[in-house]
């Protein structure tokens, strides 16, 4: 269920790319 909702949102899908921490931008 996350990943859909990763998917349909841009935000959740680059927060988790930068590793739900990492804070790059």
């Amino acid at each position: 269920i996350t990943q859909l909702k990763i998917d349909n949102n841009p935000f959740a899908k680059g927060f988790r790319d930068t590793g739900a921490g990492k804070r790059e931008k």
